[in-house]
């Protein structure tokens, strides 16, 4: 289904599940196996939209790895609660894993190096 996003507007979690399908709750939602928007906190990712920044988890790890795959997706980031603003479109440009390129993205972003805050790879849309 073909939606045309207004930049800078403000969509619910559900409003934007409801045009393109997929978790109302996933950070990557995915529908038909294929991701169909990103859906961000600054608090997670500081570098929005410029580099997200995944978690270790096995799902939100497949998600990253689906969205790598280089097509465009629309991108909302969470401003206030049930408002996520429309950012623009865009697609992974440049995907890394290198250990110390991650260890300075998690000290950059003040997440923990353990648990749901752990990075497994930076994007780079």
């Amino acid at each position: 289904m073909t939606h045309s996003w207004e930049l800078g507007k403000s969509y619910t979690r559900h409003e934007i599940a409801n045009v393109l399908g997929g978790s109302e709750i996933s950070y990557l939602p995915m529908d038909g196996g294929r991701v169909v928007c990103g859906c961000f906190t600054y608090e997670d990712n500081p570098q929005l939209p410029d580099v997200i920044l995944p978690g270790t988890r096995s799902d939100i790890e497949a998600e990253a790895v689906e969205f790598c795959k280089g097509y465009e997706v629309p991108i909302f980031v969470k401003i206030r609660e049930n408002q996520w603003y429309y950012v623009g479109n865009y697609r992974v440009a440049r995907a890394s894993t290198d250990p110390f390129e991650i260890e300075r993205h998690q000290v950059l972003s003040g997440r923990e190096r353990k648990g749901r805050d752990r990075i497994s790879s930076g994007l780079v849309p």
